[in-house]
């Protein structure tokens, strides 16, 4: 039977009602056994060999998606027989990176690596272990305080000059946060002329070793995710101590994920340089040129299409997992990138800075391909007749073919099974409907600061939030950037409607059409060989002459889950009905790459998840959820063809297919290699002091265009 589909409109707020598939599971017990766990996880053998076909090569993967990356925790610096840590020899205004440059494009993972690279006075320094010269039970663990001599230190770099310290929200930030493989200056404050100052700093996870320079301002790069503990003592000019403070300080190093336009010239084409690698090397040469944590593209979105294609459900989507299942992508894609260059995170992209601008000047949304993300040295810009980015690093970039034993559309392209695009480069429309009867796909507009903060003041559950955050806050991003294209079949429905509907219709025809497939309600051809237009390849509806025969075409009309729509194919008769259904069924839609499984193949994809994951973290910062369980039921929409009524992958115990998230962390090596659910968010939680990488700001001032400040739900200073 076919159930009415909840659009996202309906369910993106947190007063709607459950939809109905996530409420009719009364068949389950809110205890689910080992052995259902085991039953409702995906076909793990099909994923395995899954990530082998894409690969390349079977060797890669030995009976576990695991195999693919290291079970070992990573390191992030090695250390050479040949050069001890605290042997370097401090040049004046030279930086030294142990054989590695932050800055040298690509520069390989195999080359051996140190604590850190110093800048300051030449200081001849054997490699002997030092350590705080009083009793251990008298030491200090840390905290930026001052010590016996009076003087403290500054900790900066160039993003902190410009936009200030890092990390003030997060509770357990209670000293600078510095970032590692970038070059950051130590200054001391209160120094006078008459001593010299004497610096230690070591790891808090390795206390036997221990850096030491001399000087009132060093420059220095850390190499590894960690905190530092830092003492400063005077010396008189023949070197002699005159106080020791022990360790009065410390540095937290994590990677910091910055709005996309705040990144300089350099780091974001430093970004962007990664990323064109990970769309140009295979994975079976680039784990053997960037080592284990290398992931091509193929692999990255043809995981994302297999989960978001398969015709059971949409295991990324439309569930409780939507959250996790794309920070745990956005980490595997991030380790990636920093397997050929260790010191780039992924950038997040707040739209709503936009939105706000062209609000605040009374633009139209058309003002949407303005933006500058859309220039070549972000993006790139789609407006053009082929419809894809003609200038740029992303520049006419191929969409992977010939994928026919994996998720694929007709033409054999990595694409969504609905969508018979057969444009060999990644899409963006920038309309829906047909080439005659076409809508600017910027009028659905993008999502402003006013869907955050509804999310944030609405929703006090988790489970509410979960189920809110895909839709209203999210969707529309994907929808404007890929668009669809309609063959010239769409045109017979002007017959029947007027432009408000015939544009509706236009812009849920995607969604209507996916949802018609997992129903079984709409098939497409196996095979549509290259030479066949891209309308002429196109789908039928199964039953369509049967609901004719019977005069009921509900099981068709009720998916486009909008209320006026709905209403206006009603008003026809029962032969118009069918016309108007059956050119919708035959128009070969082709949707742009941006709104359908395989988005990851787009690069404008990957700014936007680390955005929602920020607004999730500033509802957890407020501490204002009242209930963050995760049900075992209702966590998804499931089609009747799954077995178990629920859609595996938003569960709080299904595992996710990501390898061991955070495993670099050396107090997290004990964890699953694939972690659950439950486990990620837990991991994910910004009141974990373990997270290897913080968020730049969370006080999105730019919503004050709207009378809103969002600077109120974060917690006050706590250092």
């Amino acid at each position: 039977m076919n159930e009415p589909i909840i659009s996202a409109t309906e369910y993106g707020s947190c007063s709607a009602e459950v939809p109905i598939h996530a409420n009719n599971q009364t068949k389950h017990s809110n205890q689910i056994k080992e052995d259902d766990h085991e039953s409702r996880r995906w076909n793990t053998q099909s994923v395995l060999l899954f990530a082998a076909l894409l690969a390349g090569s079977v060797a890669m993967v030995a009976g576990s998606v695991a195999t693919l990356k290291s079970n070992e925790p990573t390191e992030l610096f090695t250390t050479s027989d040949s050069m001890e840590l605290g042997s370097l020899k401090r040049k004046r205004n030279r930086g030294i990176s142990s054989g590695r440059s932050g800055d040298d494009f690509a520069t390989s993972n195999n080359q051996d690596d140190n604590l850190m690279s110093i800048d300051g006075p030449e200081d001849d320094i054997s490699s002997v272990t030092i350590t705080d010269d009083r009793p251990e039970d008298q030491q200090s663990s840390g905290g930026d305080v001052t010590g016996d001599t009076g003087v403290a230190f500054e900790a900066t770099n160039k993003y902190i000059s410009k936009y200030g310290d890092i990390g003030e929200p997060y509770p357990w930030v209670d000293a600078p946060v510095l970032e590692p493989y970038r070059e950051s200056t130590l200054t001391l404050v209160g120094a006078t002329d008459e001593y010299q100052y004497h610096w230690k700093i070591r790891k808090s996870t390795d206390k036997n070793t221990t850096e030491r320079f001399i000087g009132e301002e060093v420059k220095i790069t850390f190499m590894d995710v960690d905190i530092y503990e830092v003492s400063i003592s005077e010396h008189d000019s023949n070197g002699n101590k005159i106080s020791s403070t022990g360790f009065i300080g410390k540095i937290i190093v994590r990677y910091v994920r910055r709005e996309i336009r705040s990144l300089d010239d350099d780091d974001r084409d430093l970004f962007m340089k990664s990323c064109a690698i990970v769309w140009a090397e295979p994975m079976e040469t680039g784990i053997l040129k960037y080592g284990a944590q290398y992931t091509d593209i193929k692999y990255l979105a043809g995981l994302h299409n297999k989960l978001a294609g398969d015709r059971d459900c949409d295991h990324m989507h439309d569930g409780l997992g939507f959250l996790t299942q794309h920070s745990g992508l956005t980490y595997l894609f991030e380790k990636s990138l920093q397997s050929i260059n260790p010191g780039v995170t992924v950038p997040y992209w707040d739209w709503t800075i936009d939105v706000a601008r062209n609000s605040a000047a009374n633009m139209t949304n058309d003002a949407i391909w303005n933006w500058n993300v859309w220039n070549s040295e972000y993006f790139g810009s789609g407006l053009n007749k082929d419809h894809t980015v003609a200038d740029g690093t992303w520049a006419y970039t191929l969409v992977s073919v010939a994928n026919w034993n994996d998720t694929h559309n007709p033409y054999g392209y990595m694409r969504a099974p609905w969508n018979t695009n057969s444009n060999p480069w990644v899409t963006r429309y920038n309309y829906t409907g047909s080439k005659l009867n076409n809508y600017a796909s910027t009028d659905m507009g993008m999502p402003n600061c006013l869907d955050f903060w509804t999310l944030l003041m609405e929703c006090d559950t988790w489970f509410d939030f979960g189920w809110a955050m895909p839709y209203n806050p999210h969707a529309r991003v994907h929808s404007v950037i890929g668009g669809s294209e309609s063959g010239p079949s769409f045109d017979v429905l002007s017959d029947y409607f007027d432009e408000t509907i015939l544009e509706d219709i236009s812009k849920l025809q995607f969604s209507w059409t996916k949802n018609l497939w997992r129903n079984y309600k709409i098939e497409f051809p196996s095979y549509c060989s290259s030479d066949t237009p891209q309308h002429q390849c196109t789908g039928s509806c199964t039953f369509l002459d049967l609901a004719h025969k019977k005069g009921s075409f509900a099981a068709y009309i009720d998916t486009f889950g909008d209320e006026v729509v709905i209403a206006a194919f009603n008003t026809l008769g029962n032969d118009d009905q069918y016309k108007a259904l059956g050119a919708l069924c035959e128009n070969g839609l082709s949707i742009g790459d941006q709104m359908e499984s395989a988005s990851p193949a787009d690069i404008s994809f990957w700014p936007i998840h680390p955005n929602l994951e920020r607004i999730w973290m500033i509802k957890k910062l407020s501490s204002t959820f009242q209930n963050e369980s995760w049900p075992e039921t209702g966590t998804s929409l499931a089609t009747d063809t799954t077995a178990s009524g629920e859609c595996y992958g938003h569960g709080p115990y299904d595992l996710l297919p990501y390898g061991d998230i955070y495993g670099s962390m050396d107090n997290l090596a004990d964890k699953n290699n694939n972690l659950t659910n439950k486990g990620l968010y837990n991991l994910m939680d910004p009141m974990n002091s373990d997270l290897p990488y913080v968020y730049d700001d969370f006080s999105l001032k730019h919503c004050q265009h709207y009378d809103i400040d969002f600077g109120t739900w974060l917690p006050s200073q706590r250092r």
